[in-house]
């Protein structure tokens, strides 16, 4: 099921997976990045990463970016992006457009 952020102030659909913070690479697990895959081809939805409440990754899997690769942006990168930057990371594909 979906979950929403607010990004630039529009809502966007993201799917939310929770990940041990020990282990902060387990969202490269290849069933995890088939699986995310298709959710994005699908439903243009990009995921959020998390390892807790405020420690968080946004990741978009090739169908949804211009590069055709995986897109990982972190908290920091995110925050270091202007905001036009973000918007147009956010219309790729109309990311989480229902």
């Amino acid at each position: 099921m979906p979950d929403g952020i607010i990004a630039n102030g529009d809502p966007v659909n993201v799917i939310q997976v929770w990940v041990d913070p020990k282990k902060r690479d387990a969202h490269r697990d290849p069933a995890l990045r088939d699986y995310l895959s298709e959710i994005a081809k699908t439903y243009g939805f990009p995921a959020i990463i998390r390892w807790s409440s405020t420690d968080a990754m946004f990741l978009a899997a090739p169908s949804l970016t211009e590069s055709k690769e995986w897109l990982e942006l972190s908290g920091d990168k995110m925050n270091m992006r202007t905001e036009e930057e973000m918007r147009n990371i956010y219309k790729l594909a109309s990311i989480g457009k229902s």
